[in-house]
């Protein structure tokens, strides 16, 4: 986890200063690391399911990147990738009851969120004349939403069965350093929510308009999305 946290910085450097050939070197790479700790992880005794779908979630993850650093538009070739990662993470937090539940809040939460941020995308494709994405953006959307739930949802499931997610050691002088834990549904919900972020600004920024400081933005709330999935789903 360590070297891709690095190289990702590297790629943050590579966009911030619009650095091409260092991005399409560095960005593949951060993925092609995190699979491999995911394999780490699985090797140690990560769930079988839980690991198949998280390496397939970052192999397709992987995919899109590839898509969107063409020079030519392949938009809509990445959306396809990303949202087959998206619903590999949906299947590597797995479901123990109905999604739709009535009387749960979050899910009418995201439906506002989503469905607010999917029309103000529709207007911009219709006016920009790019409206065959409707529905595949409908759709993502929609996928991303998923993610963020099942995320959320992921604590209730295993209660009891795991421990908290070890994010930082401190560097202390005391033989016992302090550790900073967070529950495997606060650290999947954070990366869910992260990637949803990172996704509405990719959104925003093609059917809305431009943001300057958009570019890093998005491609450090994506890395640390990946990185606080994998741990949610895998230490």
């Amino acid at each position: 986890m360590v070297p891709a946290l690095v190289v990702a910085a590297l790629d943050w450097r590579a966009v911030a200063a619009d650095d091409k050939r260092a991005e399409y070197f560095f960005k593949p790479a951060v993925m092609v690391l995190l699979i491999g700790a995911a394999a780490i992880f699985w090797s140690r005794g990560a769930s079988d399911n839980q690991a198949i779908f998280t390496i397939l979630a970052l192999g397709f993850s992987l995919a899109g990147d590839v898509f969107l650093m063409q020079e030519r538009d392949m938009f809509l070739q990445g959306l396809v990738a990303f949202f087959a990662a998206h619903i590999c993470y949906i299947l590597a937090f797995g479901l123990s009851r109905p999604y739709f539940a009535i009387d749960n809040y979050l899910i009418v939460l995201l439906a506002l969120i989503g469905g607010a941020l999917y029309l103000r995308f529709l207007k911009g494709m219709r006016e920009k004349g790019q409206t065959a994405l409707a529905v595949p953006v409908a759709l993502y959307v929609i996928a991303i939403s998923m993610v963020v739930y099942a995320a959320w949802t992921f604590g209730d499931r295993i209660a009891g069965q795991f421990g908290s997610v070890e994010i930082l050691r401190s560097f202390s002088s005391e033989p016992h350093g302090a550790i900073w834990h967070l529950s495997p549904r606060n650290t999947a919900t954070i990366g869910a929510v992260l990637f949803m972020g990172s996704d509405a600004l990719i959104g925003w920024t093609r059917f809305v308009r431009p943001i300057r400081w958009a570019p890093v933005a998005i491609i450090v709330t994506y890395h640390l999305a990946q990185v606080f999935l994998v741990l949610a789903l895998l230490r």
